[in-house]
């Protein structure tokens, strides 16, 4: 996405579905962003989850 330049601003978060198994979960989401060339895109995300202290945060990817 480097060729449209930068995100300025993120447009909408739809959450599409969701699968938990004890401490980790998937979530998948549609999320739209617009760029500083005024395009708007939406595209389909997995987040993955891990539950820390009682509350969901992201995995972060490497």
């Amino acid at each position: 996405r480097k060729e449209m330049g930068t995100v300025l601003q993120i447009q909408s978060i739809q959450v599409l579905s969701s699968q938990i198994s004890g401490q980790v979960a998937e979530v998948t989401i549609n999320l739209t962003t617009i760029y500083e060339r005024g395009e708007s895109v939406a595209e389909g995300i997995v987040v993955p989850l891990i539950k820390e202290e009682g509350e969901w945060k992201v995995d972060f990817w490497d």
